[in-house]
């Protein structure tokens, strides 16, 4: 009984993930408490929820490729990502993060 309901709740994910603003904020809570395996299905759900036979054809990456790059164990290339999340209206950044103790005493280039 519960079965069906899960699927709801994929479904519904999905269908908020068409939403770009709502993809943004879902995938950065991901990039920031994440694992690696948790990152790539994150992407996969936002590249479902754009479907991915259409994401395959309009990046001119193969739709299995695709899935095997994005599974737990995938190895996405930057420009794979890139397509991908342009093609969802999205792109990648970097913002700077709190340094760490160990992180200033350990002889990084500061600005």
């Amino acid at each position: 009984m519960n079965k069906p309901r899960v699927r709801d709740l994929k479904a519904d994910l999905l269908e908020e993930l068409k939403n770009p603003k709502f993809a943004e904020k879902y995938l950065n809570a991901v990039f920031e408490d994440g694992s690696r395996e948790e990152i790539l299905l994150a992407l996969r759900d936002v590249c479902d929820a754009r479907g991915m036979t259409n994401l395959a054809r309009k990046t001119k990456i193969n739709r299995k490729s695709l899935y095997v790059a994005l599974s737990p164990k995938g190895n996405p290339t930057l420009a794979t990502l890139q397509a991908l999340l342009s093609e969802s209206g999205l792109r990648l950044a970097v913002h700077a993060s709190k340094p760490a103790a160990s992180r200033r005493a350990g002889g990084h280039i500061s600005p």
